[in-house]
């Protein structure tokens, strides 16, 4: 490959941008123009589904359980207060409760305190009504026999009322979102219908066309409960709707604070290092003028996207605008000071620059494609709206940008300039390269250990998506979410089981719900388990209810006639609470667990077991699991295969296309050494100091060797155009020093200082991710000052034509 050759057409390139700039900036606002028009075209979802693909068999197997028992999601209310039963407490639960019911939509029913099932003998049966009756009492006598009626039910007892009386919950089960609901002309009108009636609660809605159901759920119950009239409730909103509305809130917010916070440090570091009101100018406009082409064109396409990965692409695109921006200006201001004309400057600068800037912009672009082998719909967006946004970045850096810097007239050249061969800095960084190839050993020594080191911190690395770990409780939302799960009735997540048999009324079978109360026993005793819910508690209720309310008969009845009886009373009374957990023919059923905490490894474990039981008891059935914690878990197990993968596939493509391009199996694997060496830094560091893989520091590894590789291309591309004209590698190395060396490091830093707006977060994962981007970025740089340049000098991997050319003959500067 003769680079020579290669910067020749970049320089008839650089001509013809110049002659046509006019109409190419025409162009350049035209495709702006359009791309911002379809920036209302993204869509923002925080639900947990916004990760998956809809084929894939986590939401097949949740699409399944739906149809059988409906959704999965419910929205609940936690309430706290000195004493549930005063009747002042209770009417204003009752009302919060009549309230949700008639203006939450998609709601299927309501239970709480004052309306639930409640379960009574008779001399004829049973009979289900009210615990709370419709006056409620006002003396403490009363009350207090309320109290006490309530805490002896084990159906309430700790579940949904505290056994001290002062906390209960209400919650709130909905319908199953509508079918193809985006398109849905009768949920529109549903919708809108309920937008008439309840006008305050809807007018922030546009209801021109559907809204997610997940989202105005959670929206208008959080409006409903924090109304001023339910302060002293101290109501405390959570379940996936509630919390997916606060979760999309609170990133809208601190998003753009975090966009605007790195706009700020890029500008301020441009203009230290450039100081050029054009450098600090144009390179902002290009990095925002990119950010919109891409997201833009992709809202005509509705792409969805998840809030909280949203500033992932834009600050690395910020970060590689700014960092491309450098090269080329560094190269036009430095044609400028010695030619003065500002059009041949800008020509030179695009020749010098654009075959290292497009080398780079590709394996950039092909490592993070790597993240379309991650089976996580939102880290596929990740990779290819990222590698859009440096594919557009380069085209606007290599022509827009220079055509912003053609406008303007040409500099007057004093001698001293045009004389001068290298600045003071230039020279340094000269002796610095000779330094460090008379330093091989050491070097070297240093660079083993600490390898090893980091080997072994990634041997302590582990995936977890726990909030608290991941999040943080500084955030209101999550901080709210880990409090109510940490209460007497409240835990902090569920997951269900779903049991499904060939045969009609298998579930009737005493001898099957034996092995049912066994096998639900056996859940009970996980460490993770908090309570359990299913048909079971009913069951045993009715069967205690029918004999006295004696305690000794809360259990299973003992035959399939009296199972049958039993459910044929509970269905002449009325009930249908049994409904949601077993089907009408008797034979699918759904168990709810709640679960205390969540820990990665324990709760795959648990998981693991509950299949291998479920085997065991239950052979002749079909047993899985559904729900959020099944979600978390399999996603674990994702970014866990598909962090290997993506890191493999992104070294083999690093290290192709360096053989290919620099025509050299050495050199491709040159390369990979300051590529994988940040990624062996960052997980050590993950792991010695405790910094879990979730879905942010998941994707830090691709995209650090994407950014890596830019600045060992510099250096290898001019190392090796030094030696074409040279022969020597030493004089090559010192030259290469001087002339990138500089760039090299104003790029690192401000992609170092850019990402340190990630630390001013409240969001643990994301000053996670700005300290690993920070460490990895610095481990890369230090990797192309140290280890690239030995490593070039002991293999000597260019065309051994040119060793030892007549230097005399040729321009070096």
């Amino acid at each position: 490959m003769n680079l020579e050759k290669i910067n020749t057409k970049f320089r008839a390139l650089g001509k013809k941008i110049i002659k046509y700039r006019y109409l190419i900036l025409i162009m350049f606002v035209l495709l702006l123009g359009f791309a911002f028009n379809g920036l209302k075209g993204i869509e923002s979802d925080s639900s947990n589904d916004a990760w998956y693909f809809d084929d894939d068999p986590v939401i097949v197997l949740e699409n399944r359980f739906e149809r059988m028992f409906g959704n999965t999601d419910i929205f609940a209310v936690h309430v706290q207060l000195d004493d549930v039963f005063k009747k002042e407490n209770l009417e204003k639960i009752r009302e919060l409760t009549e309230e949700l019911e008639d203006k939450v939509p998609l709601v299927d029913d309501i239970i709480s305190i004052t309306d639930f099932e409640y379960i009574n003998g008779t001399d004829w049966g049973i009979d289900i009504g009210d615990l709370i009756p419709e006056e409620i009492p006002d003396n403490a006598k009363e009350l207090a026999e309320l109290k006490r009626r309530a805490l002896a039910k084990k159906s309430l007892f700790n579940r949904l009322v505290s056994d001290d009386g002062k906390e209960t919950w209400i919650l709130g089960n909905l319908k199953k979102d509508p079918d193809n609901w985006r398109k849905n002309k009768d949920y529109l009108t549903y919708l809108q219908n309920k937008a008439k009636e309840y006008h305050e609660l809807y007018k922030e809605f546009d209801l021109s066309k559907p809204v997610a159901p997940n989202y105005i759920t959670g929206k208008v119950v959080n409006k409903i409960a924090r109304q001023e009239k339910y302060k002293d409730l101290n109501p405390r909103t959570t379940g996936m709707p509630c919390i997916n509305v606060d979760k999309r809130g609170f990133f809208a917010k601190e998003t753009p604070r975090l966009m605007g916070l790195g706009l700020i440090i890029s500008v301020i570091l441009l203009g230290i290092f450039l100081r050029s009101w054009r450098g600090v100018i144009f390179p902002i406009i290009t990095a925002i003028g990119t950010m919109i082409i891409t997201l833009g064109i992709e809202g005509y396409f509705k792409t969805t996207v998840q809030p909280s990965i949203l500033p992932m692409p834009l600050f690395l695109g910020l970060a590689v605008a700014v960092g491309y921006s450098i090269h080329l200006f560094n190269f036009f201001k430095k044609e400028l000071l010695k030619t003065g004309k500002r059009k041949e400057a800008v020509v030179i600068a695009i020749e010098k620059t654009g075959w290292p800037l497009l080398f780079t912009a590709l394996t950039t672009i092909f490592a993070l494609m790597s993240f379309v082998f991650i089976k996580i719909k939102s880290l596929n967006w990740v990779g290819y709206t990222t590698a859009g946004i440096v594919a557009v970045t380069y085209l606007l850096i290599l022509i827009v940008f220079p055509i912003f810097l053609s406008f303007g007239r040409d500099k007057k050249v004093t001698a001293k300039i045009n004389n001068k061969k290298t600045s003071g800095l230039e020279e340094k960084l000269g002796n610095f390269g000779k330094w460090t190839l008379n330093n091989t050993k050491p070097i070297i020594i240093i660079f083993i250990v600490l390898t090893l080191v980091s080997v072994y911190g990634i041997t302590k690395t582990e995936v977890d998506f726990d909030n608290e770990r991941t999040m943080g409780r500084k955030i209101p939302y999550v901080d709210r979410m880990l409090s109510a799960g940490e209460t007497k009735i409240g835990s902090l997540y569920s997951y269900d089981i779903g049991i499904e048999f060939e045969k009609d009324n298998i579930v009737k079978d005493p001898e099957f719900l034996q092995k049912l109360d066994i096998f639900i026993q056996e859940i009970e005793e996980f460490p993770l388990t908090k309570r359990t819910t299913s048909l079971l508690d009913t069951l045993k209720e009715l069967n205690q209810v029918l004999n006295d309310g004696s305690l000794e008969y809360y259990k299973i009845p003992e035959t399939g006639p009296m199972v049958a009886q039993t459910l044929l009373l509970y269905e002449n009374a009325g009930g249908n609470e049994i409904d949601k957990w077993v089907d009408y023919n008797y034979k699918k059923l759904r168990i709810r667990v709640e679960i205390s905490d969540y820990k990665q490894k324990e709760i795959s474990d648990e998981l693991q077991k509950i299949e291998q039981l479920g085997q065991e008891f239950f052979p002749e059935g079909k047993v899985f699991v559904s729900g959020s914690i099944a979600k978390y878990t399999d996603m674990m197990y994702k970014v866990s295969l598909g962090q290997v993968k993506a890191f493999l596939i992104a070294m083999l493509i690093i290290a192709v296309l360096m053989m290919i391009v620099f025509a050299s199996v050495k050199v491709g694997l040159i390369g990979l050494i300051p590529n994988i060496s940040p990624a062996l830094a960052v997980g050590g560091v993950m792991g010695i100091f405790g910094i879990p893989f979730d879905m942010m520091t998941s994707v830090i590894i691709p995209m650090l060797m994407g950014l890596a590789v830019d600045d060992t291309i510099h250096f290898i591309n001019h190392a090796k155009y030094e030696y074409q004209k040279r022969g020597d590698y030493v004089l090559s190395i010192e030259d290469t020093f001087r002339t990138v060396g500089k760039s090299l490091f104003m790029t690192s830093l401000i992609l170092i200082l850019n990402f340190t707006a990630y630390l001013t977060s409240i969001v643990k994962f994301y000053v996670h991710f700005g300290i690993l981007a920070g460490v990895g970025i610095l481990v890369a740089l230090l990797a192309d000052y140290f280890v690239t340049p030995i490593c070039l000098n002991i293999t000597k991997p260019f065309d051994e034509k040119y060793k030892n050319i007549d230097n005399e003959s040729k321009d070096f500067s």
